[in-house]
């Protein structure tokens, strides 16, 4: 997965939880859900980032510096 796959995939999330937090404050329906859903996108993609940096050669090879 590129990097601009993961980014995409947080920014989804930021929008599912801003979604999420605007209809909790308007009292509608769906908000813990899209809190929830939010949340969880955001989550993957951090894992996701974690996961593409420490793979890289790149990141490696500045460690062993």
């Amino acid at each position: 997965m590129r990097v601009k796959h993961i980014l995409a995939l947080l920014i989804v999330g930021f929008i599912c939880t801003l979604l999420g937090a605007l209809f909790k404050i308007l009292h509608w329906m769906g908000a813990p859900q899209l809190l929830i859903a939010g949340t969880f996108i955001q989550a993957i993609s951090g894992v996701l980032a974690i996961w593409k940096l420490f793979t890289s050669h790149a990141f490696k090879d500045f460690l062993n510096k």
